[in-house]
């Protein structure tokens, strides 16, 4: 395929695509794409992308993102996301510049590289074939069973709470992901209350809960575990109690089963690895910049890990959430994500343990779940299920097929009755 024929198709692409110029109606300046030895510039003035031109010195540009042409072919060919491409263990793409343009830009930028595979067809490219969701029967606000929602007090915190279905034999209690609230349980919840009570709180500076003195949220995986089982106490819900979480929530499930284990009957982890290599400083950063829409940032990245499976209903509400995220919470979750280390003490997990990682997922990847199920040597039964189409937010991508599997789990293992 001939590059700079490539480039002009693009254009023409994006000038054709209500998305791109919704996206990129704010974006001005230049970026410079490195494809091998040879290099591109965007050009954007007033909101318009004008052209994009071979590299040349007279051509200033704002950043670059730049890597092996070979990885930019599987990126125009459909094989791979830009988000993922910019990830070390999956592609040498890596952006150099001015990170904070970037970031500001991202939406834009990362729309570019998706409408890469249509200019690449034109061209006469084999590309991968996209997928449309599939239709869901229902929405993610509609629920059978009602939704409480309460507050209660937490070391001084104000903390809001949501319960759904009757009391059982076993409390679920269900921890969100980094930045979100709990409504991402509504919909498992509502699935599950027929066996037990769903509980799910939002963390300080989540949701409706309150922040920290000073407008604080919480950066330590061992200062949210023990506030997560200071809520369970506040609120009243002692007995047996089943933990599920999804990615940060994923992790603390080890930490509640291995320092709760007379209380803590199985643990349910949705994309919950005992450890994840961190991302690099600057990435951290921007997730609280000022010049920076946190949505924006972040919000690429985790539309970007939704599995193929995924209606459009759920879909449409993970792009939401996602726009709703408090920067000061999203970047706290997340440097309590990459700190969170429970390798060394995961022997300490005893009860019923359940792994389940969307294989559609490239942020926590089949080699961080296999480890961590390596270590839990003590479970009483472990399982790791990976299915197909499903990333990561399985509980809210799928909510009935994932209640199934974990019902399904707790059933044959002991802890529910049939």
């Amino acid at each position: 395929m001939n590059i700079n024929e490539f480039m002009d198709t693009l254009v023409d692409v994006c000038h054709h695509d209500e998305e791109f110029l919704r996206r990129s109606r704010y974006v001005d300046g230049n970026v410079r794409l490195g494809i091998g030895a040879m290099g591109f510039v965007l050009r954007f003035c007033g909101g318009q992308l004008i052209d994009i031109v071979p590299d040349a010195s007279t051509v200033k540009w704002d950043y670059e993102i730049v890597g092996p042409e070979s990885d930019w072919a599987r990126i125009w060919r459909g094989e791979i996301d830009i988000m993922q491409a910019l990830m070390p263990k999956y592609s040498a793409l890596t952006i150099r510049g001015d990170r904070v343009k970037y970031g500001a830009d991202i939406q834009t930028i990362a729309h570019m590289t998706r409408l890469m595979p249509a200019a690449a067809a034109k061209l006469g490219v084999h590309v991968r074939p996209m997928l449309a969701p599939p239709e869901g029967d229902s929405g993610p606000w509609v629920t059978r069973h009602d939704v409480i929602g309460r507050y209660v007090e937490v070391g001084g915190v104000r903390t809001y709470y949501e319960t759904m279905g009757k009391k059982g034999s076993v409390t679920f209690l269900g921890m969100h992901s980094a930045g979100r609230d709990c409504r991402q349980w509504q919909q498992m919840g509502d699935c599950m209350g027929h066996v037990g009570q769903m509980v799910a709180l939002d963390l300080p500076g989540h949701g409706k809960s309150w922040p920290l003195a000073g407008g604080q949220c919480l950066t330590s995986p061992d200062e949210i575990a023990a506030f997560i089982w200071a809520f369970r106490n506040a609120a009243g819900f002692a007995g047996p109690t089943v933990v599920l979480g999804c990615s940060l929530g994923g992790k603390l499930v080890y930490q509640l089963a291995a320092e709760h284990p007379d209380e803590v009957v199985a643990l349910v982890s949705f994309q919950g690895s005992a450890f994840t290599p961190s991302l690099p400083e600057w990435r951290l950063l921007l997730m609280d910049h000022p010049s920076i829409n946190p949505a924006y940032h972040t919000g690429e990245q985790a539309c970007a890990v939704i599995g193929k499976n995924t209606a459009q209903r759920q879909r449409d509400y993970l792009k939401w959430e996602v726009a709703t995220v408090s920067s000061a919470a999203n970047k706290s979750d997340m440097t309590a994500y990459f700190k969170f280390d429970f390798r060394e003490r995961m022997q300490e997990v005893r009860c019923p343990a359940l792994l389940i990682r969307g294989l559609d997922d490239f942020l926590v990847d089949a080699d961080l779940i296999e480890d961590t199920a390596k270590r839990l040597v003590n479970a009483r039964v472990l399982e790791v299920v990976m299915p197909e189409g499903l990333g990561h937010y399985s509980h809210v991508e799928q909510p009935p097929e994932n209640a199934r599997i974990v019902l399904d789990f707790l059933s044959r293992n002991g802890v529910i009755s049939s």
